[in-house]
């Protein structure tokens, strides 16, 4: 199931979710175009209506995105820790190597879960169920270890 939004005040920008057939926890969001200071507060209201909705899995596609400032920088930032706080997960992926400089170095001291993906020039893409995508799997496995750590007490 395809839920497709494009609310944005630019035609260039928008973004679609595209929802887990058959694990309700999961989505992918596909954003495209400028995440500047006029994309913030609709990419924060997108985040935060999965979380509201129980899609605490979050796969965020970066790959046609063409800039990123450091208002939506710092937003992804923040967002990441509030999906760890309900079980969750918020991955980027495919981050051009301009962000991911950026989001190494603006913020060393709260990471963020950077996944690089690479699609199979074999397939047709006739559109994997998110649940069994191999990318959504890796991330589930990623939120698990996560929790993981997030439990264990130093000493």
């Amino acid at each position: 199931m395809t839920e497709v939004l494009l609310l944005t005040t630019r035609p260039d920008t928008g973004y679609e979710v595209i929802l887990a057939d058959g694990d309700p926890r999961c989505a992918t969001v596909r954003v495209r175009g400028d995440l500047d200071l006029a994309a913030r507060e609709w990419l924060a209201d997108v985040l935060h209506r999965q979380r509201e909705t129980g899609r605490v899995v979050v796969r965020l596609d970066l790959s046609a995105v063409v800039f990123m400032d450091s208002a939506c920088l710092g937003l992804l930032v923040r967002e990441h820790p509030r999906f760890l706080a309900v079980d969750g997960l918020l991955a980027l992926t495919d981050v051009g190597p301009r962000i991911t400089r950026l989001l190494t170095d603006a913020h060393p001291d709260r990471p963020v879960f950077v996944l690089q993906t690479t699609p199979d020039p074999h397939s047709d893409d006739t559109g994997t169920p998110l649940a069994r995508d191999p990318v959504m799997r890796a991330i589930l496995r990623a939120r698990d270890l996560f929790q993981r750590a997030s439990t264990i007490s130093p000493g």
